[in-house]
């Protein structure tokens, strides 16, 4: 079978030089500006480029390749939110004594919400520093589907019938909020 003319041309630096900083942070605008093209069509050309099957399957093979080298899985960075969304406090000291346990004391689950930590020789203290349980709360939320594009909640689906059954059968029925405005 012959190839086109569109699969057979190859990519232009420029859009390999896409491909190469797309894969950095996702960001196709950002992508499409580190790469040179121009800053005021950056989210059009990000989205053309992003469209096209050479460089789609170019990022796709990269990204499998990135999974292979790291070896990080989707469910493995879900759970890592998972434990910041859990963690327990109750779990960072002793339950009889009420002494905070050591870092080498803490469960798995509990150890994998530590960000970072800090030793003080002079005093001797170690301060723990956790992953933000809101941000990681965000982040599952996201991934759940809680929040729409425009970060607005979703509504419950009965809800947002009923409020369509009742504007619809009363078109200037208006419903006021909490805050006394009027939607």
């Amino acid at each position: 079978m012959a190839r086109s003319n569109n699969q057979a041309r190859k990519l232009t630096d420029k859009a390999v030089l896409f491909i190469v900083e797309y894969l950095k942070d996702m960001n196709g605008a950002a992508a499409a500006i580190r790469a040179g093209y121009a800053p005021k069509r950056a989210e059009q050309t990000a989205y053309l480029l992003l469209r096209d099957p050479r460089i789609k399957a170019e990022i796709d093979k990269e990204l499998a390749a990135r999974v292979t080298r790291t070896k990080l899985e989707a469910d493995e960075v879900l759970m890592q939110i998972a434990h910041a969304v859990r963690l327990d406090p109750r779990k960072l000291v002793h339950p009889v004594t009420g002494r905070p346990l050591g870092l080498h004391e803490l469960d798995d689950a509990t150890a994998a919400a530590v960000s970072g930590f800090e030793y003080d020789e002079l005093t001797g203290k170690t301060k723990i520093r956790f992953v933000p349980k809101m941000e990681a709360i965000e982040k599952a939320m996201k991934h759940m589907g809680l929040y729409e594009r425009d970060n607005k909640q979703k509504a419950d689906s009965e809800i947002a019938q009923l409020m369509a059954a009742i504007h619809g059968a009363n078109p200037r029925l208006r419903v006021k909020d909490d805050d006394g405005g009027k939607s």
